[in-house]
């Protein structure tokens, strides 16, 4: 086995320890972060709060303090999302910001919904090399996806998907993994992969080089978001969520939470620009935090108490429709 999946089984089980364990001071350094490259957005999709953000939460991370967070990550981290609550592609430096974590030995993730991938760009980004791209496409035909992604042309955002898959499939950059993205809610069909026209659309990628597709139930972003299709069932019990156990978000003003699905960046832990990640990380907010978590006292805790994910089914505290797939990854 290589010495990195070494290392990684030996985080996966530290993790678990102190989660089993609910210990409060982590003994080592968060495995994930969300680094949020900028939270502007040019869609304004149903199920995405981003049309709601009001005009103070929106910016782009500077240069300097991306640098900053990777020193502090290098070698502890083991994977990187460069994106949260906006569109990744609309940042000038993110394939710098790319090439710069592979440089630090930091796999860096990035989800878009591809409407500002032009050629150029999808160059740029296959030089940079990022671990993965995920395309968020939601609606299999033209119709479904022009009403989930409004104003974005179904037509337009799958031309330029697939010149992208071409362009790979001609560079063959090492190890990047490219995957198709749909929420649940955009099919006709049961939430599943047997929906027949996006059977056919998969199969049309897959030839061109995509390398899997994810069919997703949305979440509820922290009760900021009512879907049909993310509710957990009304008698589901709250679980410990695992979030403060191995990640950390960081927004693109350097405001520190300890969690993806608060989109709004209520539950601030610090400030990545004033302090140490791992000073935040083991600081006394986020220290209370895993407190009131392993009780499951959600009270009071705005973000916490209205979000679905501690009412999903659960395997070792991973959601289950996660579960297989944070494991492969952490392996």
């Amino acid at each position: 086995m290589p010495p990195t999946s070494f290392s990684h089984l030996k985080r996966l089980w530290a993790i678990g320890t102190a989660f089993r364990g609910r210990r409060t001071t982590l003994p080592y350094f968060p495995s994930r972060l969300w680094v949020e490259a900028t939270s502007h957005c040019n869609l304004r999709c149903p199920l995405c709060p981003n049309r709601d953000l009001p005009p103070q939460q929106r910016g782009f991370m500077s240069i300097d303090l991306f640098r900053k967070i990777i020193e502090q990550a290098a070698g502890q981290v083991h994977d990187l999302y460069l994106f949260h609550r906006g569109e990744p592609l609309l940042h000038p430096q993110l394939p710098e910001m790319i090439a710069h974590a592979r440089q630090q030995g930091i796999p860096a993730r990035v989800h878009t919904n591809a409407t500002l991938l032009t050629p150029s760009l999808g160059a740029r980004l296959l030089e940079a090399g990022p671990a993965l791209v995920s395309f968020s496409f939601d609606g299999p035909d033209e119709e479904t996806y022009n009403r989930q992604r409004p104003p974005a042309s179904f037509g337009e955002t799958l031309s330029r998907i697939e010149q992208f898959l071409l362009l790979k499939t001609k560079e063959k950059p090492p190890k990047m993994t490219t995957v198709l993205q749909v929420m649940a809610p955009a099919l006709k069909a049961p939430a599943s992969r047997g929906d027949p026209t996006l059977r056919t659309l998969a199969t049309r990628l897959k030839k061109l080089g995509l390398d899997r597709l994810v069919v997703r139930r949305p979440h509820n972003w922290g009760g900021l978001v009512t879907a049909e299709a993310s509710a957990p069932g009304p008698h589901r019990p709250e679980t410990c969520c695992t979030f403060p156990w191995y990640a950390l978000v960081v927004y693109w003003d350097g405001s520190v939470g300890p969690c993806p699905q608060d989109f709004q960046g209520r539950l601030v832990m610090g400030q990545a620009d004033r302090q140490s990640l791992l000073e935040i990380w083991n600081g006394p907010e986020l220290v209370a935090l895993r407190e009131r978590l392993a009780r499951k006292d959600y009270r009071d805790l705005t973000v916490c108490s209205r979000c679905d994910r501690p009412r999903r089914r659960q395997l070792a505290g991973v959601p289950l429709e996660y579960a297989w797939r944070f494991f492969r990854d952490q392996v």
